[in-house]
């Protein structure tokens, strides 16, 4: 299992706050009556997952990040990244 880039590391809790914080003022402003879901990060062998816990039976991945270079990856599934397109990065 390769080692995490150190600056990946650093930046990954800053970034999560704020995706954390921009998912509680969408949830408050259009979804006011709904309970706003954890974001959990689970550590894999080259990504780190972020996935959204809304129970037992509701979780979703929102997104992967790479370990090695911090590009942020859309699900293919709960296992897979999409490593066609990039959609940005965290630092």
């Amino acid at each position: 299992m390769p080692a995490a880039n150190p600056e990946v590391e650093f930046h990954l809790p800053e970034f999560i706050s704020e995706c954390v914080e921009m998912l509680n003022e969408h949830y408050e402003g259009r979804f006011s009556n709904l309970k706003v879901p954890d974001v959990k990060v689970s550590e894999g062998g080259k990504f780190y997952k972020v996935y959204k816990d809304e129970g037992e039976y509701h979780k979703h991945v929102w997104f992967f990040v790479s370990k090695h270079d911090g590009l942020l990856g859309t699900p293919t599934s709960w296992k897979v990244p999409s490593l066609t397109l990039p959609r940005g990065h965290i630092s």
